[in-house]
């Protein structure tokens, strides 16, 4: 099954919930109008977004088939870019300078993101939770001047570099091997800029202080909406991510 943006070329925005059978965009040379696309649940493969210069958001949400996401051309407008559990190996943002959010989660398959600095110093929110395969950010994270959340539980992730300091009222949101080394810094000094948000949650096995070092995904959560310990899946997190960072419109 398709959808034929040649037939609708003023659409503005367009949300395909659930839609299981598509697998194909059919995209005019260019599609002004569109700023908001929202698809969750597709067999899409591939989507060029240098077709649609003015989109604001993409949302490929549990498109498990999706295996690339082409830039032919710059998308300057383009701010909250979901990507949940695709099968993405590269990411390519660099004809994509104003990004807001980020999310990538449970993409299990990605090892390359190729982000200028310049393209990511508005990025407030960054989810890279579940994919397995990074194994450290850039060295200059800390001139990601606006991040403001950081989610790096169950990555290959196993330090953070000494810039991230520089990013006051940063929340961290990892398990605690992840967050015990950062290059030459002891965590004493650099725990002023990790959430304090989730303290009565955290623990920490040096000197018996409490640091914010180990968060429980169940935290971020009102207690009513949440499975029972022990019963979630991948799934069930993705969902709860969203509270967090609602897709914006």
């Amino acid at each position: 099954m398709a959808f034929d943006f040649r037939i609708t070329p003023n659409l503005e925005t367009l949300s395909l919930n659930y839609s299981r059978k598509l697998k194909e965009l059919c995209m005019p040379a260019s599609c002004q109008k569109l700023t908001y696309l929202h698809i969750t649940y597709s067999k899409l493969r591939t989507f060029d977004i240098g077709l649609t210069p003015n989109l604001e958001t993409l949302s490929l949400d549990m498109c498990k088939h999706f295996v690339e996401l082409r830039v032919s051309a710059p998308c300057p407008n383009l701010k909250y870019l979901h990507l949940s559990f695709s099968r993405l190996r590269r990411l390519d943002l660099e004809l994509i300078p104003n990004l807001n959010t980020l999310n990538l989660d449970y993409s299990q398959e990605l090892i390359e993101i190729n982000a200028p600095v310049r393209c990511l110093k508005k990025l407030v929110w960054l989810n890279l939770h579940g994919c397995a395969l990074p194994e450290k950010l850039p060295k200059d994270v800390g001139r990601f001047g606006c991040l403001k959340e950081l989610d790096i539980i169950d990555t290959g992730i196993s330090h953070l570099a000494q810039s991230i300091i520089k990013l006051k009222g940063l929340y961290i949101i990892a398990a605690s091997s992840e967050l015990l080394q950062l290059d030459t810094i002891q965590l004493e000094d650099a725990v002023s800029t990790i959430s304090h948000e989730y303290l009565l949650e955290f623990t920490s096995e040096y000197d018996e202080k409490v640091f914010p070092t180990v968060v429980d995904w169940r935290t971020s959560t009102p207690k009513d909406d949440m499975p029972a310990e022990g019963t979630y899946d991948v799934e069930d997190v993705a969902v709860l991510n969203k509270h967090r960072s609602p897709i914006q419109k």
